[in-house]
């Protein structure tokens, strides 16, 4: 139940962080995610790094000293339950190898500045050294083996995070058919008990030389040089300025009015370019080419 638990809490953490930069509030989404699907947002970065614990696990078991060893010399008999200040034989390699791998990826993959990925990799070369830290000031082999899987998920799970705090915002897009004909695209973020919610852009403002469609009340089209509106502009006065943007908005559509649903392409940048890749799915969620144009 611990380790579910924490998973889920990765996942709802990683959820915040992906939010707040869009300025959507982080905390009321996070609470209408159901639990399995925060845990699974976690797994998907947890699950490797525990699968390699678990073998890790293995061979520390296999590389334990054995009963009749441990019964011949005081010395075997002290490392096989894990005396204060021993560690299991093996552990100080086995931790290496996982840290050198982690910081590996990280240098290689990591889709963050030269600087961040320095940082994330710091992350796993102290988990590293703590986890061997703690263990060796614990009694048993069964207080060194939890410890040992706690400090991985911790650590992975703290690095997850941070990873994500410090990328660009990612999410899968979708396009949700509605049942009057009509298609919301954007960005799929999470289901609750009654509805679908998804990342939609609204444009306000408008360019130079732009009509005013203020006396109409449709918004201007979304197109890819826009951007996000700054934090501190007001956006009642730049209805009336020369200058557009977008704001994230997240709608919820109850399922009574959820005709189909299609999730588009995985981990796409919330941007303007983002949100333009997702209004094709329109297609694919049914709606006919004479239909109406498909909400941003």
């Amino acid at each position: 139940m611990g380790g579910a638990a924490w998973v889920a809490l990765v996942g709802s953490a990683i959820t915040a962080v992906r939010l707040y930069p869009l300025r959507v509030a982080p905390g009321p989404t996070v609470a209408a995610m159901p639990v399995e699907h925060r845990f699974f947002v976690g797994i998907r970065f947890l699950a490797v790094p525990l699968l390699a614990a678990t073998i890790a696990y293995v061979v520390l078991y296999m590389l334990r000293p054995t009963v009749n060893d441990a019964a011949a010399d005081r010395a075997s008999h002290r490392l096989r339950h894990n005396a204060c200040g021993l560690t299991p034989r093996g552990l100080g390699w086995i931790l290496f190898v996982m840290a050198v791998v982690g910081v590996v990826l990280v240098l290689a993959f990591a889709e963050v500045g030269v600087g961040h990925r320095v940082l994330l990799a710091c992350i796993f070369v102290l988990g590293a050294v703590v986890t061997f830290m703690l263990v060796g000031r614990v009694v048993g082999w069964a207080q060194a083996s939890l410890l040992f899987f706690a400090g991985v998920a911790i650590t992975t799970g703290v690095m997850a995070v941070a990873y994500e705090a410090l990328r660009d915002t990612r999410l899968d897009t979708a396009a949700v058919l509605r049942e009057n004909g009509t298609a919301v695209t954007g960005f799929y973020v999470t289901k609750s008990s009654d509805a679908v919610y998804l990342l939609t852009a609204t444009v306000v403002g408008r360019g130079v030389g732009e009509p005013d469609t203020r006396a109409s009340g449709d918004p201007p089209p979304l197109s890819d040089d826009d951007v996000r509106c700054e934090d501190n502009e007001e956006l009642g006065h730049l209805l009336g300025e020369d200058k557009r943007c977008f704001v994230n908005e997240l709608v919820g559509i109850p399922f009574d009015d959820v005709k189909r649903l299609v999730i588009g392409p995985r981990s796409v940048i919330v941007d303007a370019r983002g949100y333009r890749a997702a209004q094709p799915l329109a297609r694919f969620a049914g709606l006919p080419g004479d239909a109406p144009t498909p909400e941003q």
